[in-house]
């Protein structure tokens, strides 16, 4: 097998920046779930976190899904090499 790499890569990968807001959404769900089973102020307390926690997170993925360019270039695609299955060793 090769160890060559493709150094001219023509895609771009884009991954959101991070965010506190899903482990605080996480939290808030938590203190709904757990104000089902004690009692109305924790429930009060994870909808206060959870409601604005996923709003801000939706409004942050929409805004960095419009900032993503709507076209890029492709010139080449990487194949994977076919493997002989005789020569590579494999039995049977």
């Amino acid at each position: 097998m090769s160890n060559r790499r493709n150094r001219n890569r023509s895609e771009v990968i884009y991954l959101p920046g991070p965010s506190v807001k899903p482990a605080v959404a996480a939290f808030g769900l938590l203190g709904i779930l757990a104000g089902t089973f004690m009692g109305w102020p924790y429930l009060v307390a994870g909808a206060v976190l959870f409601i604005p926690a996923v709003i801000g997170w939706i409004v942050d993925a929409r805004r960095d899904y419009a900032e993503r360019p709507r076209e890029q270039a492709v010139t080449t695609a990487v194949v994977p090499p076919l493997v002989d299955r005789e020569s590579a060793g494999s039995t049977k």
